[in-house]
């Protein structure tokens, strides 16, 4: 029996731990206040008008002459009906208990609904007339863009929320630097095209564009380093599948990869149509088995250093080659792709978007 009423109390005990977890979760949403009091706001504030206050993020609208604010946050869209002989209309729909919400809502207007939609009032809409359009009009506008920037911010934020700040990189100063050039990379930095050097240093790989763009791939936050040759394929390259995300072109992305065209895509696609034994085309393959065996030496040689370079600072770094031989043929996104083995992946990384599957995480 005293046993039983002590597994009831450590039962009770776990779920009011749980129930403290999740509120202490919840707590960790930030609160919505654009104003801490009434004496932060705005001294020009008109009576009767429809206010933007663009630093606050938040708009005055008139109740009985009396300016109340408004969070952008909380306002659902605007819209703008059609105007009768006399007058103008403008309609601000909010955020409320009882509505579906959608993807692009923010946090903190969810977790003001969740908390406070049972127990306080909501405004679902108000219908502002006006019998000079103009103003409307421009307040319509302002409050529009500001709307703009805010879901352009609130993207941005969550873009980065699991962002980890990277270290310096250290440059290498005391010995010879390795370095590869007339590198393109993807994702893109910029444009349509993003060529540039690889250099290795003492923390990690920095790229440098022909824009002077840099990107920096510390050592510690490769997970798996890849090298492909340029074996009955269009390109040789080297690919790094990071541990933590890094922002290029604005985009956040796991994969980094490096590359050079060893023949372009569409030349390899008519090399099939040529005469058997056209002279010409004898001597342009053996300039590309040339040319291949060189880029493969060359990156191969590159790999080499770079692995030297991290071991002499005390880093782990090994690059690792697909077996083409084992690979296969598979739909990982929207096309045919062929996926070949690695030590610890399967992959595809001609082809975007990459394909990299550690094998810990395949089913036997």
């Amino acid at each position: 029996m005293q046993q039983k009423i002590v597994s009831k109390r450590e039962e009770a005990q776990h779920i009011h731990n749980g129930h403290q977890r999740a509120s202490s979760m919840l707590s960790k949403v930030p609160e919505i206040e654009a104003y801490i009091s009434t004496r932060e706001y705005p001294n020009d504030i008109p009576s009767n008008e429809i206010y933007v206050d663009v630093e606050a993020q938040s708009i005055f609208v008139p109740v009985n002459g009396v300016p109340i604010p408004f969070h952008i946050s909380m306002i659902k869209n605007t819209v703008q009906p059609d105007p009768d002989r006399n007058s103008t209309y403008l309609r601000l729909n909010f955020f409320a208990p009882g509505q579906p919400l959608g993807k692009d809502v923010v946090p903190t207007t969810t977790s003001v609904i969740e908390e406070h939609g049972h127990s306080s009032i909501f405004v679902k809409e108000m219908l502002y007339r006006s019998h000079e359009s103009r103003r409307l009009t421009a307040a319509y506008r302002m409050i529009q863009e500001l709307r703009k920037r805010f879901r352009q911010h609130a993207a941005k934020a969550a873009e980065e929320a699991d962002l980890v700040a990277q270290e310096k990189l250290v440059k290498m100063r005391d010995q010879r630097i390795p370095r590869m050039s007339d590198l393109t990379m993807r994702p893109f930095i910029s444009g349509k095209k993003t060529t540039g050097t690889l250099e290795a240093h003492t923390n990690g790989l920095r790229f440098i564009s022909k824009k002077h763009e840099t990107v920096d791939l510390m050592y510690e936050n490769i997970k798996h380093s890849l090298f492909q040759p340029c074996e009955n394929e269009v390109m040789v390259l080297i690919h790094f599948h990071l541990k933590h995300p890094v922002i290029i072109g604005r985009k956040k992305t796991h994969d980094v990869q490096f590359f050079t065209e060893v023949v372009d895509a569409s030349v390899a696609l008519e090399s099939g149509k040529s005469a058997m034994y056209d002279p010409d085309e004898i001597d342009e393959e053996q300039r590309e088995r040339h040319l291949r065996k060189k880029l493969n030496d060359i990156f191969k040689e590159f790999c080499k250093k770079v692995e030297r370079v991290s071991k002499h600072y005390q880093h782990k770094l090994e690059f690792d080659i697909p077996y083409r031989d084992l690979g296969f043929h598979g739909v990982p996104h929207r096309e045919m792709v062929l996926i070949q083995p690695t030590v610890h992946c399967l992959v595809n990384l001609t082809e975007t978007p990459f394909f990299i599957v550690e094998l810990d995480h395949v089913s036997s």
